[in-house]
Parts: C-alpha cells; sequence; structure tokens
C-alpha cells in the first residue's frame, strides 16, 4: 500500500497533468483559434498615468501583451444599465482555456513577463482588453475588464479559469486610450 502525502517542492511541476498543461494544451487551445472559433481577442494592458494618484493626467502604455494562445471568452453575463449617462456596461464574464503557461502574477498584473519591467511603477494600472477579431468590422470595440475573483489554476483540465468584471471606461476602437 502506498504512503498518502503531499507532494514535495518540485514534484508538482513534473506531474503528468503539469507537462500536459506546459506543452500539449496550449497547442490544442490554439487549434480553436486556427479552426476560427475563437472571435475575441484578449490583450493584458499594464499603463501609468502622469498624475499622482491613478486616473490622474494621462494614462501612458507600459505593456499591451496577448494573451495567446486564444482563450474561450463568454460575453453572455455582460448587460447594459441605464445611468444619468446612458446605458452603463456591466455583468462578469469567465474566461476559460487560459494557457497553464501563465503564470499567476502575470495574470494579476503584478508582474510584467521580462524583457519588459519587472517592478510595476506607482501609479500603475492593470486591465484586460477584450475585442473581437477582423470578422465583425474593421474597428472593433475595445472593451475593459479587470478581475474579478483569483484565477483559478484547474489542474483537471489544465487551464487557468479567470472571472472578469466589466469596466466602463473602454478604448477607443483603435485601441487608444481615451485619456491619452
Amino acid at each position: 500500500m502506498s504512503r498518502i502525502r503531499a507532494l514535495n517542492p518540485g514534484e508538482a511541476q513534473n506531474t503528468i497533468a503539469a507537462r500536459l498543461g506546459r506543452k500539449l494544451a496550449p497547442r490544442l487551445f490554439q487549434l480553436n483559434t486556427r479552426f476560427g472559433v475563437r472571435p475575441y481577442l484578449v490583450d493584458l494592458v499594464w499603463s501609468k498615468w502622469t498624475g499622482k494618484e491613478r486616473g490622474e493626467g494621462d494614462e501612458k502604455l507600459i505593456r499591451k501583451l496577448p494573451l495567446l494562445p486564444t482563450p474561450l471568452v463568454d460575453l453572455s453575463g455582460i448587460t447594459y444599465e441605464g445611468s444619468p449617462v446612458g446605458r452603463v456596461p456591466t455583468g462578469m464574464t469567465t474566461m476559460r482555456e487560459v494557457a497553464l503557461t501563465w503564470e499567476v502574477d502575470v495574470l494579476q498584473g503584478l508582474r510584467i513577463p521580462k524583457p519588459f519591467e519587472d517592478v510595476l511603477p506607482d501609479p500603475y494600472d492593470f486591465y484586460y482588453e477584450v475585442h473581437t477579431d477582423d470578422r465583425t468590422g474593421p474597428l472593433p470595440q475595445h472593451m475593459k475588464f479587470r478581475l474579478a475573483k483569483v484565477p483559478f489554476l484547474d489542474a483537471a483540465n489544465v487551464q487557468w479559469v479567470l472571472t472578469l468584471e466589466r469596466m466602463s471606461e473602454d478604448a477607443e476602437r483603435n485601441g487608444q486610450s481615451p485619456y491619452a
């Protein structure tokens, strides 16, 4: 009878699930993009404000990084609420099939992957930007989201699952910040 125990440090990264998550799963997820069934593109965006606090001054892009392979994005939970300024997008979405090759600190915006900055300058901002590919027109809407929950490591399905909350300050259709 085998001894029941937790994995020792260093053992988890060599399990079958971890190896599948690093090697095979990203290639399988990418097939969905090649087949044309992933219309939503996702970017991780880090920006810095020129003022002393977040939202003060002009927004300057630090890094925009495509989330690849393209994840499965379900926007059916996003609705519009009426407000004194018009319709405001609200709600949450779940993003699945995010490759395990992404580090949790990067997915949370706590670190920018090399060769760029490792330490984030204050006052910085981090968000996810979702837009359709060119099948819906030449200049799609760029929707902003922030993490609503801690990234979930779904080890059994070799993926990260992210829950995102809709933000209302979208980028311009050309991808530029409306505050720049």
